[in-house]
């Protein structure tokens, strides 16, 4: 331009250039705060590549795509080195074709990992992966484990879950037992045998001993059995909970697996790739969850309830009501202190308890004044949960994806509850059994039954179905508030749906029969008025 003296519009014209490349000033990104971050994760998760450190870092709140933590990425050095084998063409035969998986427990895989103490001495580790959902339902350590071993894993699967159709495993001489192959053919489980050699036909499971061997066994240093078990099962609850799954478009598998049992009525989605299953990315989001606690007397465990629910994944964040039911522990200054501790003291509304109206229990009294404050910031679900309530990151996405597919009026998890005491050990086991004899999870999500419940601790609710039954003034006297509203709910046409979890569990531990008897006479019995059930059981307890 200075040259032939003309103006940079003629010029631009004349190279044919945008005029806003001239005039735009390059600004580079502030990307300290989000380098650190990504150090710090790549080193708890040492191997992680940059796409699903990605995941973590969206699931955070951060509005970044892989692009740019790739080019972070390698900035910070934090490339690992792979060892790559070379690529063969594999082809899919008929028969693979024919069997491609479409439903949750339809075929499992089971393989051995062996690895070593500090001490020198040699374990073992039988993994199983249902391959749909690729959950992990088990890993067995000991220095042995021979065929009734694996069948008593198996029993203990059978007991809590349920089995599968249909079993892949090698030709290990634990697999081809009699035993074993009596076992299974006794409870109608079909043993799928691979060929001799050729290990990537169970290839699931392989691929979860590689991450197993990669993320767990190389990473720690074993110093006995205890340590060894301890360890790894924190490893499988992680890889189930929180890890990102390729496979599954960037999902955990507990979180997949609740997707697909919101959606178990609808019709399946059929394909070669689980990824066509569902093409929505990362959790619900818009739908605003205000949860509300009531509380009384909860020093000792409201900081962690309080503190687990400001820390969701879920976005837009939480908002919690906590209704201080004439504590005389500090509750509220316990709560306030454990949301300032998180920086979170924003989202903590603390409101003090009116006194007990009639003909109104006072759980469900103070429920309802948090309830009242909580309506008028006009949520999208109200989320009903106890002080002892300690939730895991993802459960309250789990739980609104539920919610939102079918979509269902209430959805509730029955939480883990608190089995460490003798007395635990002997009666909640038990207890949860009975009440879900009790209470079919099935009949409660179907239209046709007239069967509601619902489990306390744990309730999402739609604040329309909520003003349908004519508010919780409809059960203010019920003695079980949750299989009641579950009720009210189903009644008035809504549809409702109960589901279990590991992930969000009760810290509140009963160390003696009495008080567990005392906790029993609040449930099914009291709720299906089985009086003399009831007292001859807690005759029986005390």
């Amino acid at each position: 331009m200075k040259q032939h003296s003309i103006s940079q519009r003629r010029a631009c014209r004349l190279t044919r250039l945008a005029r806003s490349t001239k005039r735009r000033v390059l600004r580079e990104a502030d990307d300290s705060r989000l380098k650190t971050r990504l150090c710090e994760l790549a080193r708890k998760r040492q191997r992680f590549g940059y796409r699903r450190l990605t995941v973590l870092l969206q699931r955070e709140g951060w509005t970044v795509n892989h692009k740019r933590i790739y080019r972070l990425y390698r900035q910070q050095g934090l490339a690992l080195r792979r060892k790559r084998h070379g690529h063969r063409m594999r082809q899919l035969n008929a028969a693979t074709e024919k069997n491609m998986l479409t439903k949750r427990n339809q075929r499992w895989a089971m393989d051995f990992v062996s690895d070593t103490l500090a001490s020198g001495r040699p374990f073992r580790s039988l993994t199983i992966v249902d391959e749909y959902t690729r959950e992990c339902p088990a890993i067995e350590v000991d220095t042995s484990l021979p065929g009734q071993r694996v069948i008593r894993v198996l029993r203990q699967l059978a007991d809590t879950g349920g089995l599968p159709n249909e079993i892949r495993v090698d030709h290990g001489p634990e697999f081809v037992s009699r035993s074993v192959r009596s076992w299974c053919e006794e409870h109608h489980v079909l043993l799928r045998y691979t060929d001799p050699g050729r290990p990537m036909h169970n290839g699931h499971v392989e691929s979860c001993n590689g991450r197993f061997r990669d993320e767990c066994l190389n990473a720690n240093w074993f110093t006995s059995l205890a340590h060894a078990r301890h360890t790894i099962e924190n490893w499988r609850d992680d890889y189930n909970r929180n890890r990102p799954h390729s496979a599954l478009n960037y999902r955990a598998p507990f979180e997949f697996a609740a997707l697909l049992t919101a959606r178990a009525a609808q019709p399946t989605i059929l394909g070669n790739s689980v990824n066509k299953c569902y093409r929505s990315k990362g959790h619900v989001k818009g739908k605003r969850i205000i949860a509300v606690i009531p509380a009384r007397d909860e020093a000792d465990v409201i900081a962690r309830a309080v503190q687990s629910l400001q820390l969701q994944s879920y976005e837009p964040p939480l908002l919690v009501v906590l209704v201080d039911d004439s504590s005389s522990d500090g509750t509220a200054d316990v709560a306030i202190e454990a949301a300032r501790e998180i920086g979170q003291s924003h989202r903590l509304s603390v409101t003090p308890g009116k006194p007990l109206a009639p003909d109104w229990t006072g759980k469900l009294w103070a429920l309802s004044q948090g309830v009242d404050q909580a309506l008028a910031l006009e949520p999208d679900y109200l989320l009903f949960t106890d002080a002892d309530i300690v939730h895991g990151a993802n459960s309250v996405s789990n739980l609104a994806a539920i919610a939102d597919a079918q979509p269902y009026d209430l959805a509730s998890f029955m939480v883990k509850l608190h089995c460490e005491s003798f007395a635990e050990k002997a009666l909640i086991p038990a207890f949860v059994f009975f009440f879900l004899q009790l209470y079919p999870p099935a009949w409660i999500s179907s239209p046709d039954t007239k069967t509601a419940g619902a489990a306390g601790g744990w309730i999402l609710i739609r604040p329309e179905a909520l003003a349908r039954i004519g508010g919780l003034a409809a059960i203010r006297n019920t003695a079980i508030d949750d299989c009641a509203l579950a009720k009210a709910v189903k009644q008035s046409g809504g549809n409702v749906w109960m589901g279990l979890t590991s992930t969000t569990k009760s810290i509140r531990s009963y160390r003696t029969f009495s008080e567990i008897g005392r906790m029993i006479s609040r449930t099914a019995f009291t709720q299906l008025n089985h009086w003399f059930r009831q007292s001859s059981h807690l005759h029986t307890l005390t």
